[in-house]
């Protein structure tokens, strides 16, 4: 019987295990499928392995030019990932050409950015961030597909290949997915810094640079010092160099020295693509300066600077490659102390000038020029004072026990009587000695400067068992109040010793939610009711806000503690008081301060914030389509309307905040279309995190049309023009709107929700070409028409060769088109405006050497003909404008007969008379720019 008992327990012990074998099993996540990482990958591994919990989000770039491929639209819209996707690792696969072909036994190096920047924290580096992965990361080999599979993660892996002079780098998001990575063509810049002898230059610092047509000055790419063989060498310059914008002869770029030299060190190189070559730069003679901050009487000063050098001579320099600003004109910034400033790399035998800016002056201090030595070795030490138009005040600050505050930095405030001047900030040595530079404050008598300062004390707390220990320490406020007369230029101020004290107490308080939660790290600010003066009222203008009245008070600042409480400490400030609270998560909101000692109790509502997600097509661009949370209570649609640009980015996930608790309408708007894409009704928002089962997810990936268009001759070819596209609108309620796109370099791209587009297409000379179009790409066949031409018999000889003359042409009649077009670029968000004559209204053309004229015009009709003669043969040149009456002109007409326009050369010489020739110079700009039609 006992053989039994046992046996039926043995069998009921393993049935048990066996039902939590099963259930363990469902539980578990399934194998990921696919192919897995090499069982050698770990030979591989450069370093120790990236922490996989510790990533930080990384964005991921969206394709933003019209050209660009499409990104897979399946991926952009990927829901939130679920465990068993995020227990298997994204697929790389390296690809090439324009086929797409995969590449096989490619090292592909993963890392994860928080791991990354970590490691370069470490080691002290500053590289960019596509080098991160060969740096710090680990390593893996393609497969016969081209394909490696990354570990599993939560957040991106930032991914770098290299193959055969190849690199490609991206960043890859977690998930059971496959990337393509394509491999470009791998380009090195190799700067090479010698002596005339030869000899290699250690430690020499090199830029390179880029500099686009009709900019001032070049951009610094890339900069970096030489190492012991001379050599800085850029990797992967393709990544270094900016995307290209305009034709490839509208930039250039150089390699040079990045030094304070009376003639810059340039070598311009091939950039797009660059050259294999090694760039070669001679070192010149150069040498250092330090720089010592003195007062009037030759001092040196104890306050921070900013300190400035550049050679004279660098201005005049008019070399063919312009050079940055930076790399001449070299800055630092002077610490707290007695210390001068060493400026390193200055040309030998060059005029420089110095100059220094204070943190509490608009005026700083600027240097006769100086010449550095031929020697290279010897150090030019200047003494710069301050100048005479600033002064200077000094002294020392000490605690209530004695002590020196410092080294330190002091919050401070210029009174006079009751009005603040102006804010500083004071820093003091060890011992707490300072100095102030400030500019003398115009009328006033008697100055107040008052000191803040956070003094941290420890105090020792008695324990049960009788033992003393330190807690973190406690923070109390102090201050003090020094009264001056007023400040001259030029003059040292000795206020002597300053001691800190503890500030009488203003008021006190807590700051609570509307749940009456307590709310920590919230801002609360001392605010005095200013009203403008009634010497100068005025009225708002239309939608110009009124002034607030209040005002913050300097100094009287602070954050609520983590149970929410507050306190304000110092002298009192007379007037009508409130103190205001404000927190990132709430609406601020302030309560009247009425007695010294007064307890406060401030009352925030949380702000309303809406998630929601929305899927867009896979070509539209981040920013295009944007959400607006309008209130339906007109009167607070001003303060209340909120708006986020939506993207593909994490999988179309949007946040709109703060809103005030109400109700709402959503709507949909695509950039640069009248009518709401979509609008959604009576969303209901509360205090804190709301949601709205409609938008927690809202496919608008079929409600959007893309329309591309590409402007053709009679033969097919493209017309490169820029010119405006009149789309018509029907609204809701039946009305039409007029919506303006463009067209560039003969290209233009439409996205609307409107399944059918009704288009005029336009540009000088050609017949505006009404279109009714459905979605996808399209060929716009633009009829060139033939100009008008006009006779205007004298005029030549009547304005002789001396004067430019524009012959404008104004069509009389209405064309049933807007006067100016205006709209914004669906994808860059950049406005523009076409006028009149970009439509049809006007138009002209200048006069030759002859008395005809062709003026292209796009329909016929009465026109306004009117003259613009210039008083010199420059188009910047004043204008004067004579009327020619209205007159028929024909467009497209199958005979060239002009159409004869009769001069009053009477009008025409009295126009030339009233140009003042002794004061117009040839060329020189007079009246601005002229009206061309």
């Amino acid at each position: 019987m006992r053989a039994l008992s046992i046996l039926l327990l043995l069998c009921l012990c393993a049935g048990v295990g066996v039902s939590l074998w099963f259930l363990t099993e469902e539980d578990a996540p399934p194998s990921p499928p696919g192919p897995q990482p090499r069982a050698d990958a770990a030979a591989d591994h450069v370093g120790e392995p990236a922490a996989f919990d510790q990533i930080l989000p990384v964005a991921v770039a969206q394709p933003s030019d019209p050209a660009a491929p499409d990104a897979g639209d399946e991926e952009s819209r990927t829901e939130a990932l679920s465990e068993a996707d995020l227990n298997t690792g994204p697929r790389v696969q390296v690809v090439r050409g324009p086929l797409q072909q995969p590449v096989a036994d490619v090292v592909v190096f993963y890392v994860s950015e928080a791991d990354a920047q970590a490691r370069q924290r470490v080691q002290n580096l500053d590289l960019q961030r596509f080098l991160w992965p060969e740096q710090f990361g680990a390593k893996l080999r393609t497969d016969a597909n081209g394909t490696t599979r990354l570990p599993a993660t939560r957040r991106p892996w930032l991914v770098a290949a290299t193959a055969d002079g190849e690199f490609a780098f991206a960043t890859v998001p977690p998930g059971d997915r496959t990337v393509q990575v394509p491999l470009e063509i791998d380009e090195t810049v190799t700067v090479l810094v010698q002596t005339g002898e030869g000899t290699a230059c250690e430690k020499a610092p090199v830029a390179l640079l880029q500099h686009r047509e009709g900019e001032r000055e070049a951009a610094t790419l890339w900069q970096m010092a030489t190492d012991r063989q001379g050599l800085a060498v850029c990797r992967h310059f393709q990544l270094v160099r900016p995307a290209l914008r305009g034709p490839p002869e509208s930039e250039r770029f150089a390699a040079a020295l990045a030094m304070a030299l009376p003639v810059p060190v340039v070598k311009v190189l091939p950039g797009r693509p660059t050259s294999a070559e090694t760039v070669r730069l001679q070192m010149v003679p150069h040498t250092s300066v330090q720089v010592t901050l003195t007062d009037h009487r030759d001092r040196p000063l104890l306050s921070p600077a900013g300190v400035a050098l550049w050679n004279e001579r660098a201005r005049d320099w008019k070399g063919e490659f312009p050079i940055p600003g930076g790399l001449e004109r070299p800055r630092q910034q002077k610490p707290v102390g007695a210390f001068p400033v060493t400026f390193d790399n200055i040309g030998a035998n060059a005029a420089i000038r110095i100059a220094a800016r204070f943190p509490a002056a608009s005026r700083g201090a600027m240097s006769e020029p100086h010449w550095t030595s031929h020697d290279q070795k010897e150090v030019l030490k200047v003494r710069l004072p301050l100048g005479p138009e600033l002064a200077l005040v000094a002294g020392t600050i000490v605690t209530a026990d004695g002590r020196g505050f410092g080294p330190g930095v002091l919050r401070g405030c210029w009174w006079s009587a009751e009005r603040p001047l102006a804010e500083c900030q004071v820093s003091t040595i060890g011992d707490g000695q300072f100095d102030l530079v400030q500019g003398p404050f115009e009328g006033t008598a008697e100055l107040w400067l008052e000191l803040r300062a956070d003094l941290a004390l420890d105090f020792p707390v008695e324990q049960a068992q009788g033992q003393n220990v330190h807690p973190e320490p406690t923070t109390v406020e102090v201050g003090a109040r020094v009264r001056m007369q007023a400040l001259r230029a030029g003059e040292r101020r000795e206020v002597g010793t300053i001691v800190l004290g503890e500030l009488p107490p203003i008021c006190s308080g807590i700051v609570v939610d509307d749940l009456g939660a307590p709310i920590a790290n919230a801002e609360v600010k001392l605010q005095r009711h200013e009203p403008p003066p009634p010497a100068t009222p005025r009225q708002p203008r239309n939608g110009e806000r009124q002034r607030d009245p209040w005002r913050d008070l300097p100094l009287l600042q602070t954050r609520t503690d983590n149970e929410g409480r507050f306190a304000l400490h110092g002298e009192r400030p007379t007037g009508q008081l409130r103190v205001r609270a404000d927190s990132n998560l709430h609406f601020a909101d302030s309560v009247p301060v009425r007695g010294p000692g007064d307890l406060l109790r401030i009352p925030l509502v949380r702000n309303g914030i809406l998630r929601g997600r929305v899927v867009l097509p896979g070509w539209i661009a981040d920013g295009s389509v944007t959400l607006t949370l309008r209130p339906q209570d007109e009167s607070l649609r001003e303060r209340d309307t909120r708006s986020v640009g939506l993207s593909r980015g994490r999988g179309g996930r949007f946040v709109l905040e703060p809103l005030r608790a109400g109700r709402y309408d959503a709507l949909f708007v695509v950039r640069n279309v009248p009518e709401p894409l979509a609008v959604i009704g009576d969303v209901f928002v509360t205090p804190g995190e709301c949601r709205d089962a409609r938008l927690r997810l809202l496919d608008l990936s079929q409600s959007l049309f893309r329309y591309r268009l590409r402007a053709v001759d009679q033969s097919g070819r493209l017309l490169p023009i820029d010119g405006p596209i009149l789309a018509r609108v029907r609204k809701t309620d039946g009305t039409i709107a007029d919506a303006g796109f463009r067209w560039q370099r003969g290209r233009a791209e439409l996205i609307t929700g409107s399944s059918l587009a009704e288009l005029i297409a336009f540009a000088k000379g050609c017949e505006p070409q009404a279109l009714t179009l459905g979605p996808g790409d399209h060929d716009v066949y633009l009829r060139q028409l033939n100009p008008a031409r006009v006779n205007l018999p004298g005029l030549r000889g009547l304005v002789s060769n001396n004067h430019r003359v524009r012959v404008s042409v104004i069509l009389t009649e209405d064309t049933g088109f807007p006067q100016w077009l205006s709209g914004t670029d669906q994808r860059t968000g950049e406005n523009f405006t076409f006028p009149r004559w970009e439509l049809g209204k006007s138009n002209g053309a200048w006069l030759g050497l002859g008395d005809e004229v062709d003026i292209p015009i796009a329909r016929s009709g009465k026109y306004e003909i009117v003259l613009r003669i210039y008083a010199t043969d420059s188009e910047r040149s004043q204008q004067l404008s004579v009327p020619l009456g209205v007159h028929e002109l024909r467009v497209d007409s199958a005979s060239l007969a002009a159409v004869t326009v009769p001069i009053d050369s009477g009008k025409v010489l009295e126009t030339l008379a009233r140009f003042e020739q002794p004061n117009q110079a040839r060329g020189a700009p007079q009246g601005g720019q002229p009206r061309r039609r």
